[in-house]
């Protein structure tokens, strides 16, 4: 079964939140809120059209985290345009 976010139903994804949080490891952005994260989810979109997420939701941690992986490849005009991650990148 394709997972919510893969599908592009965020208001699916948004729905298991009891407050939207997305927290990147790799760079410690956090997107924090439900505009905040829907953002996230159009950045990352323009960036990575192709953008796949992995998540072992079996085995949550005691804080109640998730963890998943991220797959996807650049898209040019998304990377020129749209850095992921920060707040002022739909101005451009």
């Amino acid at each position: 079964m394709q997972s919510p976010e893969n599908r592009l139903d965020f208001d699916t994804v948004i729905a298991t939140f009891a407050r939207p949080r997305y927290e990147l490891m790799a760079s410690g952005r956090v997107f924090d809120g439900e505009d905040d994260v829907r953002g996230y989810f159009a950045r990352s979109r323009r960036v990575f059209p192709d953008r796949r997420v992995m998540c072992d939701v079996t085995n949550p941690n005691r804080s109640g985290r998730i963890f998943c992986l991220t797959r996807g490849a650049h898209s040019e005009h998304g990377v020129e345009r749209h850095r992921l991650g920060e707040s002022g990148a739909d101005r451009g």
